[in-house]
């Protein structure tokens, strides 16, 4: 355990450092990037007072190319290390969720059944992960069967709900019908040309 937090300590300052200095990389490469348009601009205007622009113009562009060149060059060293970086993260981050996902399910496999089913007859029962038969016939989990007796529970409460709403309603709407009043006006549907005025 101590291994694995100090190799997680070491991970989390090399990648701190690593992000530090990238992102410095970055910058440079940006700098640098401004700084050859800069000069081509500079040449490209100083070809313009010469006689023969075109082939001054032409080796201005050629030198930028290069210096571009180079910089991309840099700039995919440095994208191509963050991706390692980042897969390096991302195949830690899955080791760890799948040695979590082993304890769980050995604490799972350890913990006793809950009331609920050990309140089911005894054929009814399902067995536990261990003593399943090895043909591939799969028991329910003792956990699941819990989750399905509160999800019924709460289909029942809400569907006495939903009647008591309904009664509800009933009620109000005849008690507004013996009073003498009348129901409001339902809205009107507006024609074709006011709805595409709408749109608009």
């Amino acid at each position: 355990m101590k291994s694995r937090c100090a190799l997680l300590l070491f991970l989390f300052v090399f990648a701190a450092s690593w992000a530090a200095s990238a992102d410095e990389e970055r910058e440079r490469l940006r700098v640098e990037r401004v700084k050859v348009e800069a000069d081509f601009a500079a040449k490209e205007r100083e070809c313009q007072k010469r006689f023969v622009v075109t082939s001054c113009v032409d080796r201005a562009r050629r030198e930028r190319r290069q210096d571009m060149d180079s910089l991309r060059k840099q700039q995919e060293v440095l994208d191509e290390a963050d991706r390692k970086q980042r897969a390096a993260e991302r195949m830690e981050e899955i080791g760890r969720k799948e040695s979590d996902q082993d304890s769980r399910e050995r604490t799972v496999e350890s913990a006793p059944l809950p009331r609920e089913v050990q309140r089911l007859p005894r054929e009814r029962a399902p067995r536990p992960a261990a003593s399943q038969p090895a043909s591939g016939h799969r028991f329910e989990d003792p956990h699941k069967a819990a989750d399905e007796a509160r999800s019924r529970e709460e289909y029942e409460r809400r569907q006495q709900e939903a009647r008591a709403h309904r009664i509800e309603i009933e009620r109000r709407n005849t008690a507004r019908a013996a009073s003498g009043k009348l129901p409001a006006k339902p809205l009107s549907v507006p024609d074709a040309a006011s709805a595409a005025s709408a749109r608009r």
